[in-house]
């Protein structure tokens, strides 16, 4: 290998750049620059010219060494100038221009202070200039008579600015680079200074690049602390590379310092103290800190710790009381920041855990966690609780994989603009199937399989905005991964997982759908099985387009059957149907309004479907599946096939399965599916899917009849008042007896309205609305019901007594509205914030509502018996409600108690109409007398004009003895 370097020396006389250059041999050095600098001075007379100029030679060492070449540069630089050679005058030379040959190939690398003219170093055929920031030609082929050199360029046309300055981390910065010329090709890159690698800025989640001739803005939101560096714009401008560059660096925070361990607790009757040594970790950000312990101001120095700085403390003595021990660092623009290390004192008398076998755990005194780290290819903390009785709780391990954490943060940075997507996915992808591997025991953690699944999530996002094509290589990688995830035990890994991440399941299917979207096939077909995964993949033109179906290898059959394709953009059809055990048990326990029945259980696997007509992707096309269903032991064969499909809009974007637009048959012990939309699709098996069908118009009838029922005891109750209320009981029954049926009325008029809601999320208010006002007026309804049952133990044991009216009115209010409005109000500001207010879609409150029964007479000698009637009445119906309450509850599946309940739900307002008016003889006698003074009224105007009958205007008069005879009857 050989080294050559280009020397430009500054002339009085131009030599074109395009002239070529002559070889020197390297003589002794005594003669070098004297013969240099002739040689320069001869091609300056062969050019001939007016102007002063640069003229270009290269100099080839003999031997090619480094120090060699090195010791040429030193001699063309220390050259005494300026000198004279015949009628040229020399200024100066020096070197611009390293070129290494390396086998067959020649890379050449600008000096310092110059740069390569982008035409010359594109001149050549052989040369390129690649992507990495310094200035660079490659030239794969390049002769030795062929060679590029580097010029001193002009001053740079850009600046860049920022703004904030200086920038925080979670703020907005904003870095503009501007110039007074046109420039082109203007690229970002970041030289990140905690992993040392150089990455392209791009469009993303984060950061956003708005650029135009003279102008681009590059903008980070919310920037994160691995976002900070030396950001370069590179542009071209008259056939020169250019950059300028801004360095972003963060204040070190508190949050970035890391205590190890937080806690540490010390017996105060040790004889011989070994010591201990506890340490504040940060970020290596490439910065120096001036690091102190208080008390007593010991200064720490630096240990590495792989990517983290650590600095320890030594404590060599037990103290005294309990101490936190403060690390403080200083950097050099004089901002301060600490945190603490809290070391504890144990005396006998102190209550503590003591180690329990395991000696990780060391004696922590009660109220305090103690935490270990995770072993050492693990990130995060173990966390071990004491309570105050001085019991240990069950750890808490938070210990994820740094290859796996590693690889979840190149995403995050990916989708937030900054790498190559192109070429970083299908790398990213293989990384995942090595870690996965179960031997390697990558994954141990509940946590490991969020990291992956996010990192898939990320990847399909970054793929997805990039419009990537995704090759087969890199798509076997994702289904063999996906193949080991869904092979984790529920139990161990995916249960926990799903507690911290409930909507993991849904992401999971997503990130898949959408990668096979972007899927493009090496061939014309393509089928891949693993375990728990099987793809089928078809490309057909659309010349020779035929219905798609295929069956999957499974037990038992699935076959999938496409057709009706839009083929009007034309272009190649490509179809992608990916079939994927276990998934089921991982999706979200969602059920849309249009899934009938209850009970639901996915009754088979789960196939995604993606169907390509050239660049665009369809949502529509006819798909039928069949399912081969399997009989199950120990399972009766009494629920109902439907068919079903993942719909990601619902719940919030929270996903879950729908039957809109799908036709559910049964054929011959198979579910024959037709669906139009390509999504998901899988079969649902459910209860009660035939008597939803039947039970919901029959409860919306139940709830008309009873508005109206309740509309009429309404009037009714108000009509009787003056006939019905003749003392304070009489007074308080009445009053019970319409505040019941206003608040049923409500309920039932909320309810009624509420079965026409089809949203039914927590972000639909009025669906909201609709289940509190039901609640409320529900359970309204139930206190003005126990007011009622007060009345009549009243009348039936302490009518001796003399209630104040005023007292009992306003005790009635307040148990009838008030306390009803605080339950209420208190249930949804509890679980509306969770999102647990509304469930399933379930909008109505399920509560006992018994009828009002009771009307006792007037007569004191039958009040008893009268008493007894209503109590024996109230109990009976109210008993019926509750024994199906209970019944629903023990066997939700028993569909005679379900419907039994719902029925009769609906029509309380009819049973009261019924047992509170109809079956009341007092009120059957107040009736009839309304009812005969109005018959009288009318008979009198029309029989005797002449002499009007009214019986208000005189109250002594009876009714004809006609009607008077009929009353008594």
């Amino acid at each position: 290998m050989g080294n050559e370097v280009m020397a430009a020396s500054d002339v009085s006389h131009v030599l074109p750049s395009e002239e070529h250059e002559e070889n020197v041999e390297v003589l002794p050095e005594e003669n070098i620059k004297e013969e240099i600098t002739k040689k320069v001075g001869r091609r300056i007379r062969k050019s001939s010219g007016g102007s002063p100029g640069t003229a270009y030679i290269q100099v080839i060492p003999l031997n090619g060494e480094a120090g060699d070449l090195n010791h040429v540069k030193d001699l063309l630089t220390n050259r005494n100038f300026p000198y004279k050679e015949s009628t040229t005058e020399i200024t100066s030379i020096a070197a611009t221009t390293e070129c290494a040959k390396k086998e067959r190939s020649t890379q050449c690398q600008c000096e310092d202070g110059f740069q390569f003219d982008l035409e010359q170093c594109r001149s050549h055929p052989s040369c390129y200039i690649p992507l990495e920031i310094e200035s660079f030609c490659f030239c794969p082929n390049l002769n030795a008579n062929s060679t590029v050199y580097c010029e001193e360029p002009p001053t740079s046309p850009g600046q860049i600015t920022s703004s904030p300055y200086p920038a925080m981390v979670g703020s907005d910065l904003v870095l503009e680079f501007s110039s007074a010329h046109d420039v082109t090709n203007i690229r970002w890159f970041l030289v990140n200074v905690l992993s040392s690698t150089i990455l392209e800025v791009h469009n993303g989640t984060t950061a956003t690049v708005v650029t135009s001739s003279r102008k681009s803005t590059l903008t980070i939101k919310n920037i994160p602390r691995y976002w900070g560096g030396l950001y370069i714009c590179r542009f071209d401008y008259r056939t020169l590379h250019w950059q300028n560059s801004h360095m972003v660096e963060f204040p070190l925070s508190p949050s970035d310092i890391a205590p190890n361990p937080p806690n540490a607790f010390l017996w105060n009757n040790f004889t011989t103290f070994p010591g201990i040594t506890v340490e504040c970790c940060i970020p290596d950000d490439g910065r120096t800190y001036y690091v102190y312990w208080e008390p007593g101001h010991i200064i720490s120095d630096p240990v590495y710790r792989g990517e983290r700085l650590c600095f320890p403390l030594t404590i060599s003595d037990v103290p005294g009381e309990d101490t936190d021990y403060r690390c403080i660092f200083e950097d050099d623009l004089d901002t301060v920041v600490e945190s603490r290390v809290h070391v504890g004192v144990i005396s006998d008398t102190d209550r503590l855990c003591t180690e329990d076998g395991d000696d990780r755990w060391k004696g922590t005194k009660a109220g305090y966690d103690a935490e270990i780290p995770c072993d050492s290819d693990k990130r995060g903390r173990i966390t071990r609780s004491c309570s105050m009785s001085g019991e240990w709780a069950a750890p808490q391990a938070s210990c994820m994989d740094v290859r796996l954490l590693a690889l979840l943060e190149q995403a995050q940075r990916l989708v937030g603009g900054l790498g190559t997507p192109g070429s970083d996915i299908p790398q990213m992808m293989e990384r995942l199937r090595n870690y996965t591997v179960p031997s390697r025991n990558h994954i141990s953690d509940p946590g490991d399989i969020i990291t992956v699944v996010e990192t898939i999530t990320l990847l399909s996002t970054a793929a997805e905005e990039n419009n990537m094509q995704i090759y087969t290589a890199t798509m076997s990688d994702l289904l063999t991964v996906s193949s080991r995830l869904l092979h984790f035990p529920m139990r161990f890994f995916w249960t926990p997982a799903l507690i911290r991440r409930p909507f993991l399941g849904s992401m999971f299917l997503k990130s898949v759908e959408n990668i096979s979207k972007l899927y493009e096939p090496d061939s014309a077909s393509f089928m891949f099985f693993r375990p728990n995964v099987q793809m089928n993949m078809v490309v057909l033109s659309p010349l020779v387009w035929t219905d798609y179906s295929k069956s999957f290898n499974t037990t038992p059959t699935v076959s999938v059957v496409i057709k009706g394709v839009d083929m009007s953009s034309g272009g190649n059809v490509t179809t992608v149907t990916i079939l994927l055990r276990n998934l089921s048990k991982i999706l979200p326990v969602n059920f849309g309004e249009s899934v009938k029945g209850h009970g639901h259980r996915i009754a088979s696997y789960v196939i995604a479907n993606t169907i390509r007509t050239g660049n665009q992707s369809r949502r529509e096309a006819d798909l039928d599946m069949v399912f081969l269903r399997r009989k199950e032991p120990n399972r009766t064969d009494d629920a109902t096939a439907q068919c079903v499909f993942w719909d990601d809009d619902l719940f919030e974007g929270s996903g879950g399965w729908s039957t809109e637009g799908c036709r559910t048959t049964l054929v011959n012990g198979s579910v024959v599916c037709r669906y139009r939309r390509v999504a998901a699709f899988s079969v649902l098996m459910s209860r009660g899917v035939f008597e939803d069908d039947v039970l919901e118009p029959v409860s919306q009838a139940g709830a008309f009849l009873s508005i109206l029922c309740l509309l009429i005891c309404l009037v009714v109750y108000f009509a009787e008042w003056k006939f019905v209320v003749k003392d304070d009981v009489t007074f308080y029954r009445q009053i019970s007896l319409i505040n019941i049926c206003v608040s049923m009325f409500i309920a039932d008029a909320w309810f009624l309205g509420s079965t026409f809601i089809r949203d039914s999320t927590h972000a639909n208010k009025l669906c909201v609305s609709a289940a509190f006002f039901q609640h409320y007026f529900y359970l309204a309804m139930l206190s003005w019901m126990m007011i009622q049952g007060l009345i009549l133990l009243y009348e039936l044991v302490f009518s001796s007594y003399h209630l104040i009216r005023v007292a009992v009115i306003s005790a009635m209010v307040g148990i009838g509205y008030v306390c009803p409005l605080v339950v209420a109000s208190a249930t949804i500001g509890i679980d509306y914030p969770k999102e647990g207010y509304i469930t399933e879609g379930a909008m109505a409150w399920n509560v006992f509502q018994p009828p009002s029964v009771e009307e006792p007479p007037e007569e004191e000698d039958n009040t008893k018996f009268w008493v007894s009637r209503g109590l024996t009445l109230l109990t009976t119906v109210f008993g019926i409600i509750m024994f199906l309450e209970s019944a629903v509850l023990i066997d939700g599946d028993h569909e005679d108690f379900y419907t039994a309940l719902e029925i009769i739900n609906s029509f309380q307002g009819v049973i009261i109409l019924i047992i509170g008016l109809l079956l009341d003889r007092r009120i059957r006698e107040a009736l009839g007398k309304v009812i005969l003074k109005f018959l009288a009224l009318f008979s009198f105007l029309k029989c005797c004009p002449c002499n009007s009958y009214n019986v208000e205007q005189n109250p002594e008069l009876e009714a004809p003895e006609t009607y008077r005879q009929m009353e008594d009857s």
